[in-house]
């Protein structure tokens, strides 16, 4: 990319938007770009230097941007796009750039319906320990670093979230695979599960020849791997003697040729199995059982990913970007593990009108774990209202009556008044907008 020339992000303010931002602004290229709402993370673009734009004025268009990024989620009917394409303006989806930038380096890609996120942050954050240099865009922000981006001199690996939507992850050039899940999701693109699991194995067959490829063992009746991993010991890579001691999973990682006994402060028994799938990366990538234990131990996490906000002696809030059934199972399952004598409220916020009709009464099976459910409205990110769907569906079918539906600005005065024992958010909209508030409320 010539310096002297600068690139214009279209919804820059989304989570791997903002990490390509960062990538070419610390390559000393000029960086601008659009987002329809101030958030946190565009504050932080701006404070690094990044501009951002919060209306579609053709103005804001430097004369010298000869490269225009656009991320799916940015509605096509965007001013922007007419702009752009009436002054001549490059224009390239976000995962056509990220497929450009990973053919310069060894690449790691890590795909998924859920847990892929934390895999690729405990990935990187390992490498990363081990003063090997790399280059990792993590669909969130990590604790460690406070961004989704790590961007080492020399990159010897690059470490990236492969995303499923729009088959996004088509574009990558992977040398170690990996894939976490295959939940029904996103049908609003596949059309059916069949066509979701080819996409999957198409992204499998874009591994170097040479390379490796570690699928969860429960997806070895869809796809086909060098290795699998998992919580029993049939998977090439397995864990074993898990318990947990003042709030830390301590357990034993074992695989080929390597057994690790260590710990991890992120807790549930699906973070068990994120270990286990960073343990296998590293592994193929040449990295000793230290490094891996030493990387396992010192991570912190990613923000939203069963994020502590409260810990006090009679409340507890945790945070978590939980919007699949699966994911919200796992959640309150893990938050039973720690506090099993406690009762949990859950606010969960529902996150695109397809994804609720497909699976509304799933959802309610998740939540009807909770000892009591607050739902707010469906979250539309880039869609338009489905006739006939909304969050009442899943209000219904939730198997208990300690259940209610509450418009946004009514969640707080609520929690208010009821000071649960156990607050738990979940959702992948806006709902962390409620956080400080709700933090407030608690504390």
């Amino acid at each position: 990319m010539d310096k002297q020339q600068s690139i214009f992000f279209i919804g820059i303010g989304g989570i791997g938007m903002s990490a390509l931002a960062r990538y070419y602004h610390r390559q000393g290229v000029a960086v601008y770009g659009y987002d329809k709402t101030e958030s946190p993370l565009t504050n932080a673009l701006e404070a690094e230097g990044i501009h951002v734009h919060f209306t579609t004025d053709i103005q804001q268009l430097r004369t010298d941007t000869s490269l225009a990024v656009y991320t799916p989620a940015v509605p096509s009917d965007n001013p922007l796009f007419e702009t752009i394409k009436n002054r001549g303006i490059r224009l390239i989806k976000r995962a056509e750039l990220l497929g450009q930038i990973s053919k310069k380096y060894k690449c790691i890609a890590i795909a998924g319906t859920h847990g892929k996120t934390s895999i690729t942050g405990l990935t990187a954050h390992i490498l990363h320990q081990a003063n090997i240099p790399i280059l990792a865009f993590i669909g969130g922000i990590t604790v460690n670093y406070n961004s989704n981006l790590i961007a080492d001199d020399q990159p010897k690996w690059m470490v990236v979230e492969a995303d499923e939507y729009d088959r996004s992850f088509l574009f990558l050039n992977p040398d170690i695979t990996l894939v976490s899940a295959m939940a029904s999701d996103h049908m609003d693109i596949y059309g059916s599960k069949e066509a979701m699991v080819a996409a999957y194995n198409q992204f499998i067959g874009l591994t170097a020849a040479n390379g490796k490829v570690i699928v969860h063992q429960n997806l070895l009746d869809r796809c086909c791997g060098d290795a699998s991993y998992g919580l029993h010991s049939g998977s090439s890579f397995f864990a074993r003697d898990i318990t947990i001691q003042a709030n830390k999973y301590h357990f034993q990682l074992v695989g080929p040729e390597i057994s690790i006994k260590t710990y991890s402060r992120i807790p549930g028994k699906h973070n068990v199995e994120n270990a286990l799938a960073a343990m296998a990366i590293a592994r193929y990538a040449g990295l000793s059982a230290t490094q891996i234990q030493q990387g396992i131990e010192s991570y912190r996490g990613i923000k939203r990913r069963f994020e502590v906000i409260v810990e006090n002696n009679h409340h507890v809030f945790i945070d978590d970007y939980a919007h699949h059934p699966e994911e919200i199972t796992a959640c309150i399952q893990a938050v039973k593990e720690l506090y099993p004598d406690k009762k949990i409220t859950g606010i969960f916020q529902p996150h695109l009108f397809s994804r609720t009709a497909e699976h509304d009464s799933a959802f309610a099976e998740s939540l009807s774990a909770l000892d009591f459910c607050i739902l707010m409205n469906i979250y539309p990110a880039r869609e338009k209202p489905i006739p006939g769907i909304s969050s009442k569906q899943i209000l219904q079918k939730i198997t208990h009556e300690n259940k209610i539906l509450l418009p946004d600005t009514d969640v707080v005065p609520f929690i208010a008044k009821m000071k649960p024992e156990i607050l738990l958010t979940l959702g992948a909209g806006d709902i962390d907008r409620q956080i400080p508030a709700l933090k407030k409320t608690i504390t």
